[in-house]
């Protein structure tokens, strides 16, 4: 849910609050499935985007390269989840 509050967020240009919210939402998940679940590499996708949307392009880079290093690690290079990333 807060995942996709954020995104919500994200969409209207809120972007400082859509952040808090998908920080929050990987270390819920971090906590409670692990780093190497597909839900915890969806959000660290999306913080990695929202970085992106703020101008932080270096920040961004950084975390989407490790979004699909772990994706592909994870779900292997064909997967769905992998080509999304």
């Amino acid at each position: 849910a807060l995942n996709n509050f954020a995104s919500f967020l994200k969409r209207q240009g809120e972007f400082r609050r859509a952040l808090a919210l998908y920080l929050e939402a990987n270390e819920t998940q971090r906590l409670a499935v692990g780093r190497r679940h597909p839900e915890y590499l969806n959000t660290a996708n999306n913080i990695g985007l929202i970085h992106q949307e703020m101008g932080d392009y270096a920040r961004a880079l950084a975390v989407l390269q490790e979004a699909l290093r772990e994706r592909r690690a994870v779900l292997g290079p064909r997967h769905p989840g992998t080509a999304y990333t």
